[in-house]
Parts: structure tokens; C-alpha cells; sequence
């Protein structure tokens, strides 16, 4: 409730919209040293863990298929998806020696999201999926095609009967 005199909103109810999003824990599987370069920054050493997880290595070797290991997995989350999202995270504060510390003390280790957020925190987000442009209605909205003879195109919104 707002009580602030002259407010539109002032003695009524007044929802704020959120989006709760499912975080399973992060494991870190790497670190990834960056140069300056004149051309802009350039990965300069890569470091993996020694135990790396069936789901990134799915996401890491390009012909899986073939690789006998990969017929057993197991998600923390249920997704359809068998290969990991991978994502890089900066780390700020201290010197390069501290960071590369810090980040080697962590190396396949969970980080939980209590550890890295406070409970009603803003945070701005980014997602996993792709855009896919400017869609037709049949794409987007998955709609019925409409028969071979329909005038001004096939995927339209239209009534065809019931």
C-alpha cells in the first residue's frame, strides 16, 4: 500500500510484476585468462578441471555420438537438453594473482546462488535461447496451414471451418 498523499495509488493495492527463475548450482570448469591485444581482448591460457561433467563434455566434444561415455547422464534439472549451458563470469577485485587464486580454490567446486545474491536483489538477466527474428503466425503461434488454394498465402490466421 502506498500512503503518500496525492499518489494515484495512494490507499489501493498495488502489484509489482516478477519473474522467478529455477537456478540449479554452477560448477566451474574452467578458467580463461584474457590479454589485451590491439585488436581487443584475447584468450591467452585456458585451465579445465580435472573432473569434468557428462553434460559439458557433450556441450565441449563436437562428434559425442561416437564417444562410448556418453550414454549415461544425470540432471539436476529436467530439461530436454542433454548438453550444459556454458557461461563466462568476470571476476573483479584485487590483483591478476588474486583472481587467479580465488578462481583456482573454486575450480570444481558448486557456487550456489545464495553465495553470489541477497534475497531481493535486482538483477539484470540474460537468457539461454536465441532470437528467432520476425516469425509467420504458423512458427510462432502454431496455428493450422491453410489448404493449397486459400488466396494471399497459406500461413495466415483464418476461420477454415470448424
Amino acid at each position: 500500500m502506498a500512503d503518500k498523499p496525492g499518489s494515484k495509488v495512494n490507499k489501493k493495492e498495488v502489484v509489482e510484476a516478477v519473474t522467478i527463475l529455477e537456478t540449479p548450482p554452477m560448477v566451474i570448469s574452467g578458467i580463461v585468462g584474457y590479454i589485451d591485444t590491439p585488436n581487443g581482448p584475447r584468450p591467452f591460457k585456458t585451465v579445465f578441471a580435472e573432473q569434468l561433467s557428462e553434460d559439458f563434455r557433450r556441450r565441449m566434444i563436437k562428434n559425442c555420438a561416437q564417444t562410448p561415455r556418453f550414454y549415461l547422464w544425470q540432471k539436476l534439472l529436467k530439461h530436454r537438453n542433454k548438453k550444459a549451458h556454458i557461461m563466462e563470469v568476470q571476476l573483479n577485485g584485487g590483483s591478476i594473482a588474486d583472481k587467479v587464486e580465488r578462481a583456482k580454490e573454486r575450480l570444481e567446486k558448486q557456487v550456489l546462488i545464495d553465495q553470489v545474491f541477497a534475497q531481493d536483489e535486482m538483477v539484470d538477466t540474460i537468457g539461454v535461447t536465441r532470437g528467432k527474428g520476425f516469425k509467420g503466425v504458423t512458427s510462432r503461434w502454431h496455428t493450422k496451414k491453410l489448404p493449397r488454394k486459400t488466396r494471399k498465402g497459406l500461413c495466415k490466421v483464418a476461420f477454415i471451418g470448424v
